[in-house]
């Protein structure tokens, strides 16, 4: 009897693992006066095997959720060609046994390559998204590290009622990526569940973002403001000694002009520390504090 032995390496689709199916491919004899009974019921058995290893694939490929439709169609074509031969072989119509089982094996194989194929892509197409959750889940444990970071350095009290909110986000979405990084590699990995793990840490860090920047938006205003009354004390010496020079007689009309452009500054700063622009302010403050400067010097060169 001529025969191949075909061997179809595929993956265990869903569950892991590598096996191996040896499907017998038949190479077509001919159909003249030697076909016989032994050659058909061979055949029939063959076929029958086949039908058996791509049933099993199809039911696996259905559970993972693939698109089966055609190798369905060619199952079923195989199914009915397989009764066909068995029904001509019960008839002891050999040859046309022969040719259906023949014809049946070919689209069980059909089935069972297209079936193999779209198992292994689907598990490269999975593998690829694990691969990205993983990549994800590395970038969010990198930002929870500068937010904890951030947190530290906050002038605030360790029982500020902002400072335990954003603690506890923190460690929400600290647990949220450890339970999607398990669960992206599990034996299989659960892309769906650590997915949405990972949405839930994601979204916790973005609410520990906001919460921080609120929190960083008070210690600034709160220094700010500490900085902007010492230069407004400041300013209230300079008046004075502004004053006094002026009853004796010293021009001081440009200085006057000076000190309330610094009042300016130190306004436009306060309103802009409110405003949460903090590098604005700063250069706010940075003119006043040079304007009093020169002020002092100009003082000091009309007195002597």
């Amino acid at each position: 009897m001529n025969s191949d032995v075909i061997f179809l390496r595929f993956k265990d689709g869903f569950v892991g693992g590598l096996f191996l199916v040896a499907v017998l491919a038949w190479v077509p004899p001919s159909y003249a006066t030697g076909a016989n009974q032994s050659q058909a019921q061979a055949l029939i058995q063959v076929a029958q095997n086949a039908k058996s290893v791509a049933e099993r694939l199809l039911l696996q490929a259905q559970a993972g959720g693939l698109d089966t439709a055609g190798a369905s169609s060619l199952i079923n074509e195989g199914e009915v060609l397989l009764q066909e031969a068995q029904a001509a072989y019960t008839q002891n119509e050999y040859a046309t046994a022969i040719a259906k089982a023949t014809e049946a094996q070919r689209k069980f194989k059909e089935a069972i390559v297209s079936l193999t194929v779209s198992t292994e892509k689907s598990e490269d197409s999975a593998n690829e998204k694990a691969r990205g959750i993983l990549v994800a889940i590395k970038r969010a444990r990198e930002r929870l590290s500068r937010l904890r970071d951030i947190l530290a350095s906050v002038q605030a009290t360790s029982n500020d009622q902002a400072i335990i909110t954003i603690r506890n986000l923190l460690a929400d979405a600290e647990v949220a990526l450890n339970q999607a990084e398990a669960m992206i590699k599990s034996n299989p990995p659960n892309a769906a569940d650590a997915a949405r793990s990972l949405a839930q840490g994601e979204g916790d860090l973005g609410r520990a973002t906001a919460e921080l920047k609120q929190l960083a938006h008070k210690a600034n205003g709160k220094r700010g403001e500490g900085i902007l009354k010492g230069l407004e004390n400041q300013v209230r010496a300079l008046q004075k000694q502004i004053e006094k020079a002026a009853a004796k007689g010293v021009q001081v009309d440009d200085l006057k002009a000076q000190l309330n452009q610094v009042q300016g500054l130190i306004d436009s700063a306060r309103q802009k520390f409110a405003s949460g622009d903090v590098a604005s302010a700063t250069a706010d403050i940075q003119e006043a504090k040079q304007l009093i400067h020169a002020i002092r010097q100009a003082l000091a060169a009309r007195h002597g």
